[in-house]
């Protein structure tokens, strides 16, 4: 077997998930769509680029409080141009009197991106070079942070 010490610090893909002998890739699979990982600890899942799909997650971000398919029709009834506050998603879940999400998973919420990842596909003589490139805004500006070149793990 291919040993691997860990580096000590935060993950710089989701695909190093890959060299951990104790996950199959069934459960890799069924983790991916859930995880990403960034330069920074202190950023917010962006309630306005979830997928149907994604109302796991979101059940989980606000504590379980609704069920995944409730979840899911809040998710399609999204207003056309977003969320403009975690205050009026919350509003749109229509709670239960008393019921509340509490601070702690407020806080874990958003409404704008600020990481971006892009994808190249460069075809020549009959050969694919895949590009992955990270992007951050900043200051109304993006910029490049990390590039990776053929497939990531």
């Amino acid at each position: 077997e291919y040993p691997f010490l860990p580096p000590n610090q935060a993950i710089d893909s989701v695909s190093e998930l890959g060299l951990f002998a104790d996950f199959e890739s069934e459960e890799q699979d069924a983790l991916l769509p859930f995880l990403c990982a960034l330069p920074e600890f202190d950023t917010r899942i962006n309630i306005n680029t979830l997928r149907e799909e994604d109302a796991p997650l979101l059940a989980a971000a606000i504590g379980n409080l609704l069920a995944v398919e409730q979840l899911q029709q809040v998710i399609a009834q999204r207003p056309l141009e977003g969320w403009t506050s975690i205050e009026s998603f919350i509003a749109s879940l229509a709670l239960p009197e008393g019921q509340q999400v509490a601070a702690e998973f407020q806080a874990g919420l958003g409404v704008k991106s600020r990481y971006f990842l892009g994808l190249a596909d460069v075809f020549y003589e009959q050969r694919r070079l895949r590009l992955f490139s990270r992007f951050v805004l900043r200051n109304g500006k993006a910029y490049a942070y990390a590039r990776e070149y053929g497939e990531v793990f």
